[in-house]
Parts: structure tokens; sequence; C-alpha cells
């Protein structure tokens, strides 16, 4: 017979695996993931080739990318998917870009490429909208941010929360 610490071990650490797959699981909310970077319009090459994203990870837990919704106040749009989980670590950055070609895309390493959306040069929207149709980060930019051509556009370390990110004075040039 299995002793009375055997089976509180056993279901403690079944707990703790459950709990762990759990947070790999679970779907962003409206803040959790920010908009921190961006390549509108780049120089080195086309922009079918060299436009990206950079995301981030603001919590201490593991977010689920699959079923975001990246998009723009028209028609562009693409629903991040997968055959497996794609998952952002907590404090990680994630780049999702058109190009999945450092040769090609201007020298970035993409972790997820996406189709059907694209950057105006020099006014658009990115919006990122979770599978339940929950709103994690907008960010609507103009041609008074002064984006250059060949430059991302970099939010301030210090201005990392889903209010700081949508002012232009907390970005700059990348």
């Amino acid at each position: 017979m299995k002793s009375f610490l055997y089976i509180f071990l056993s279901m403690t650490i079944g707990l703790s695996c459950q709990n762990s797959q759990v947070n790999a699981q679970s779907i962003p909310l409206h803040g959790e993931i920010l908009i921190t970077e961006f390549m509108a319009n780049p120089a080195a090459v086309s922009d079918t080739k060299g436009e990206w994203v950079e995301i981030m990870n603001t919590t201490d837990k593991s977010l689920l990318l699959n079923g975001i919704t990246i998009s723009d106040l028209g028609s562009n749009s693409h629903t991040i998917s997968s055959d497996n989980d794609i998952v952002i670590e907590p404090g990680e950055f994630f780049i999702l870009a058109r190009n999945e070609d450092p040769n090609e895309n201007g020298g970035i390493s993409p972790d997820y490429i996406y189709s059907n959306f694209t950057l105006g040069n020099s006014e658009d929207e990115i919006i990122l909208t979770s599978s339940e149709d929950v709103s994690i980060d907008k960010l609507a930019y103009n041609s008074e941010w002064g984006l250059r051509s060949g430059a991302s556009f970099e939010l301030n370390v210090e201005q990392t929360d889903a209010i700081s990110n949508d002012f232009p004075e907390n970005w700059h040039s990348g």
C-alpha cells in the first residue's frame, strides 16, 4: 500500500505540471502583449519583404499566440496559426514578419511569418485581438510620428505599458 507521503507528493507534482500547462496555454488579455517596434517602410528591401512587427509579453506567465489576429482598421488581417502551440514566454520579444529569409528581409530573424497584413508607410494601425475578440493592444501611427524610410520605430523601454505605447513621444527611430 502506498504511503500517505507518496500519494501527497504525487498529487502535488501532478497539479504543478497541470498548472504549468495551463500557463503555457493562457490566452493574452488587454495589455499583456504590447507592440514594441515596427518597420513600416523598409529602404533596403521592398515592403513585401521587409515589413515586420515586434511584440513583447509583459507578464510573468507564458502566453499562447495561436488565434491572435493582427489587423488594421481596413481590410488587412492575419490570424496566427500553426499545428503547434506558438508561445511567447514572460518578458520575451517576438517578431512577426512578412518574409522569413534574413538575406531578403533586411537582416532580421523572425519568429513567425504572416500574410494578408501590410503596414502603411506613414499612417496605419496595428491591432492585436485575441481569439476571444479581446483587444490586446492597438497602435495607430501617422505622419506626425516622424517615421523615416529604412528605420524601424521602437517603444522607449521605460514605457512598456498599454497606455504609454499609444503616444508618439514614447517612440523613437530604431
